[in-house]
């Protein structure tokens, strides 16, 4: 493809990672990567790699002779810049000037883990891409409060939970930091970040799925086989356990809350944080990240903190939500529903603010009676509902 003749070329190999290689063992993918350049930029300064590209990505057919590169592609913007690896990332590549290292996390996985990649790595489209460099961040990303937000807010692909930044990460609500607090959350930030390498790095054969697999049986007193045990010692699993306490406890005191806060009451005074920051960012009060890039970029306030997708915009007329499949998810969605009403409410009222309206009553009920036995709700002596 011309490599070591073609001055320059090297600039464009870019180490790849996907999902698979972050939670399982990386396998050391590189790939081609032209942005920034138009194709006949290519064409002219690295004709064999152009050729390469023609080839094996954009006429690219299989064994049966069908094309199935990128000029079949269904997405425009995949057939129409095809010489640039996967989707051109306008807004992200730009973030990234500055930045060492950025923060991702796979978009649909079996435990909500995120952790730092060198700049220079090239995302997979399947992994959720911050750019932050802080561990500040990563630690609050890390924490029970962020991962209670997404269970209440993210979807699901069959049994894994699945992160979507518009609905997980764009609208979470990240506390206010004294700067005690933001160094004490960026210590803890970077002690898991190199616990985590360190294990890896000594173990070839753990990987991240295996460490979290094990630690959530630790959480939950359940025994240990043979392999899981090893996986424990080896991988140094209560340390993982201790430090994920931290992350949590910082995050807690950040945001002023008590360290045995439930889920449930930490979604619902998240949601209604996100309400209030959406009013100060209406008068360009604005939470911003990294104040140093986003301020220099907006033209305009450009909120942090969206609309949370559990409810509707103040003095807006509420748009109906789907009522969950997964019993599961049930309480959750009718305690949001519930928390965003202005007064006390009936089954029948809250059934109103359901896709299917009055077709969910029994099952709004049975969460109703869940959420009242964990006390999260308090039943009236008319038989309306209101939130503790």
């Amino acid at each position: 493809m011309g490599l070591g003749r073609r001055d320059g070329l090297e600039r464009h190999l870019r180490p790849y990672r996907n999902g698979r290689d972050l939670t399982g063992r990386s396998r050391g993918a590189w790939v081609l990567d032209f942005y920034g350049m138009t194709a006949p930029m290519v064409r002219e300064r690295f004709p064999e790699a152009y050729q390469h590209l023609i080839e094996q990505v954009k006429e690219l057919r299989d064994p049966q002779g069908r094309l199935v590169g990128r000029d079949a592609n269904a997405r425009a913007v995949y057939r129409e810049f095809w010489w640039i690896f996967g989707e051109p990332r306008a807004q992200f590549r730009p973030a990234l000037k500055g930045l060492k290292r950025y923060i991702v996390t796979v978009e649909t996985a079996k435990h909500r883990l995120f952790q730092f990649l060198d700049a220079d790595v090239i995302a997979d489209n399947m992994l959720v891409c911050v750019a932050d460099d802080d561990a500040a961040t990563l630690a609050v990303l890390s924490s029970r409060v962020h991962t209670a937000w997404c269970a209440a807010s993210g979807g699901s692909l069959e049994d894994r939970p699945r992160y979507t930044k518009s609905r997980c990460f764009d609208p979470f609500p990240f506390p206010p930091l004294t700067h005690d607090q933001r160094a004490g959350l960026r210590e803890a930030g970077e002690a898991l970040d190199a616990h985590r390498r360190a294990v890896l790095a000594e173990n070839p054969d753990i990987t991240l799925t295996a460490l979290y697999n094990v630690l959530e049986r630790v959480r939950t007193g359940a025994p240990l086989g043979p392999a899981e045990e090893a996986v424990k010692q080896r991988g140094l699993v209560l340390i993982l356990r201790d430090l994920h306490r931290d992350i949590d406890e910082l995050t807690l005191q950040a945001y002023g809350w008590p360290s045995a806060t439930p889920d449930a009451v930490i979604v619902q005074t998240l949601a209604r944080l996100n309400r209030r920051r959406r009013t100060e960012e209406a008068k360009g009060d604005v939470a911003w990240l990294r104040p140093d890039y986003q301020r220099g970029r907006a033209t305009e306030p450009a909120p942090v903190a969206q609309l949370l997708p559990l409810g509707p915009r103040p003095d807006a007329a509420p748009s109906l939500r789907i009522f969950p499949k997964p019993p599961y998810e049930r309480p959750l969605a009718v305690q949001a529903a519930l928390g965003e009403a202005a007064s006390p409410q009936q089954t029948s009222d809250l059934a109103r603010r359901f896709k299917g309206g009055r077709r969910n009553e029994r099952r709004i009920d049975q969460a109703l009676v869940i959420l009242h036995r964990y006390g999260h709700v308090h039943r009236l002596e008319d038989g309306r509902w209101s939130p503790r």
